[in-house]
């Protein structure tokens, strides 16, 4: 089965104070955590991300269709630009994440439209495997004010691929800069 992958580098950081995705963690830039995780499974990276610094990756980047979306705008834009049905969608800001995440996520059959990780009961929208035939309801939704990605995959009732608690780490994501100086390897 053929995968596309789509990293969501676009968010505004306004909390973290700089584009959390450049910020480096043991000499890598936490998107470069994102990227290896898909790298040996996907057949196409792209970055959302309206930043041209992120072209030093040497992946397809691609920005928002509709700007201020937040991660919704994401998905959207990789999905329409996407050739393949299947896309892995990861976050830029989660170091611990790895290929063998991403390798549960993506074994098939895949039959569902939307396929999410889930750890500890949290469920984790920006790890999983979006369909591109979402997209006309993704669009409505959008187009009907929704922001939420929690709001919109609840209405495809997703599948959860369930990991354990000894797996959290790899889930956790940096929003702030305390969090990030506490990251250890």
């Amino acid at each position: 089965m053929e995968v596309g992958a789509i990293i969501l580098a676009g968010g505004k950081s306004s909390r973290m104070g700089t584009d959390k995705g450049l910020l480096k963690f043991q000499s890598q830039h936490l998107v470069q955590y994102s990227i290896n995780a898909v790298d040996n499974l996907c057949k196409e990276i792209s970055l959302v991300t309206s930043n041209p610094e992120y072209d030093q990756f040497g992946y397809r980047r691609l920005e928002d269709e509709t700007p201020e979306l937040g991660p919704l705008g994401g998905i959207q834009s990789g999905l329409r630009s996407s050739k393949y049905e299947w896309n892995v969608i990861l976050s830029t800001d989660i170091p611990k994440i790895d290929e063998s995440i991403v390798k549960s996520l993506i074994r098939p059959p895949i039959e569902e439209l939307i396929r999410v990780a889930r750890c500890n009961d949290r469920v984790q929208p920006l790890i999983g495997v979006y369909s591109k035939w979402i997209l006309p309801e993704l669009d409505k939704f959008i187009r009907n004010g929704g922001r939420s990605v929690f709001e919109f995959i609840a209405n495809f009732n997703p599948v959860y691929a369930n990991f354990p608690a000894e797996q959290a780490r790899a889930f956790e994501n940096v929003n702030t800069m305390e969090e990030f100086q506490k990251l250890e390897p």
